[in-house]
């Protein structure tokens, strides 16, 4: 079989049919060619990027890229899986060192581990409540609009993060409207333009509101830094973005796989000192983020295949977190796998700011969730569709039916 007739060749992380069962074109991937070639840029419906794109597998492959800020370029215009609206470049992301370090620096303050961990008793506070919320509706749920969404918003939408939220005029239900927007930003049409440009609008309406009645919140501190008006409009709509969608996509993954395999959850009720190492398995394992973004700076032979200055690269985090030669077994949910060094939150410079975040309110959730919930099922006839959104792959619905076990927490 020739480059021009093998999978890769048209390779396209967005494919809904393809993304149903990602992990085995990724196998194909990995087995055939750890830096290959796909032709699938360039074509009507996509931004201006060059004609192909590099794709880049294995554990080992993707983590040298990652690391390699000489020759890689994170300065990315119009990419194939961003958004087709909003800020532009977003910060932190889209730069390189030494403004990368300067933005992070200036960001990351808010969310230490110090600061995550101070938040430990609201967020459980919230998720018990979600939890007894989903049960005021007769029959059965979505976990996805009913808890995996809004468990992230409420938490980004409170001190000492994003703050209290200005009101949206003729929205009352305002944790489901902030979750759609942030959904439909990944929309590769009029809605996701229309929805970007509405969160940009609103991040700039929390800025005025913040001048006249201050906090001790993220956006109040903003204004108080170096950043420019228009750099603190990138930057918070890229940490309101990145700190709800990733977390739920992620939390309605897992809850799939819990309702899927009952000796799971029994396992993590009945011994629930395995959640945290069960969280890093389950963040290697379901692959919420799939993808990251590179270009070439400069011209060069890697892994076998000269590569030119401009080309596109496209990071496989999720096939590399599936690598056999990285973690044995890599098929196999392993919940107190040890070490597990996964990528799922990135690799090198731009390495997830809000892992001590997503970390806590994953772990909550889960404790939660099985211990208040007696059993859940999935509605008969249910079947999961996965679609991309943004850089990742998330579930669109997970109807259930649900038998609560307690509330006395």
């Amino acid at each position: 079989m020739t480059e021009d007739e093998w999978p890769c060749r048209d390779f396209d992380p967005t494919d809904e049919p393809r993304l149903q069962d990602q992990f085995a074109v990724y196998r194909q991937l990995r087995s055939r060619s750890p830096f290959a070639r796909s032709a699938k840029y360039g074509q009507a419906g996509w931004a201006a990027v060059p004609e192909c794109a590099w794709v880049v597998s294995t554990y080992d492959e993707v983590k040298k890229v990652a690391a390699d800020d000489d020759t890689f370029s994170s300065r990315i215009r119009g990419g194939p899986t961003r958004p087709h609206a909003g800020p532009d470049p977003l910060i932190p992301i889209h730069f390189d060192p030494p403004e990368h370090r300067i933005y992070r620096a200036g960001l990351s303050r808010f969310f230490t581990h110090r600061v995550v961990a101070s938040m430990e008793a609201s967020v459980r506070q919230l998720a018990n409540e979600l939890v007894v919320d989903l049960f005021s509706d007769a029959g059965q749920v979505d976990l996805v609009a009913g808890f995996a969404d809004r468990l992230p918003q409420l938490v980004m939408w409170r001190q000492p993060l994003l703050g209290e939220p200005a009101p949206v005029p003729g929205v009352v239900d305002w944790v489901a409207h902030f979750a759609r927007w942030v959904r439909h930003t990944n929309d590769p049409t009029d809605v996701g333009d229309t929805a970007a440009r509405e969160m940009l609008d609103y991040v700039s309406a929390v800025f005025e509101q913040r001048q006249q009645n201050p906090q001790q919140d993220i956006p109040t501190k903003l204004q108080d830094s170096a950043l420019s008006p228009e750099e603190q409009v990138s930057a918070l709509w890229f940490l309101w973005k990145a700190g709800t969608e990733t977390p739920s996509a992620a939390l309605a993954a897992i809850l799939h796989l819990l309702i899927r395999d009952q000796e799971l959850w029994r396992c993590l009720r009945d011994q629930p000192s395995l959640i945290p190492s069960a969280v890093e398995e389950f963040l290697r394992f379901i692959g919420v983020v799939h993808t990251g973004q590179r270009f070439v700076r400069r011209a060069t032979r890697w892994n076998g295949h000269d590569i030119s200055e401009g080309d596109f690269i496209m990071l496989l985090w999720a096939s590399a977190n599936r690598d056999e030669r990285a973690f044995p077994d890599a098929d196999r949910l392993v919940v107190d796998r040890q070490p597990n060094d996964h990528v799922a939150f990135g690799s090198g410079r731009h390495h997830c700011l809000g892992v001590h975040l997503a970390r806590l309110e994953l772990r909550i959730a889960i404790e939660v969730f099985v211990q208040q919930v007696q059993s859940a099922h999935l509605v008969e006839g249910f079947v999961p569709r996965w679609k991309m959104a943004g850089v990742g792959r998330r579930l669109q619905t997970l109807p259930v039916q649900l038998v609560l076990q307690s509330v006395n927490q």
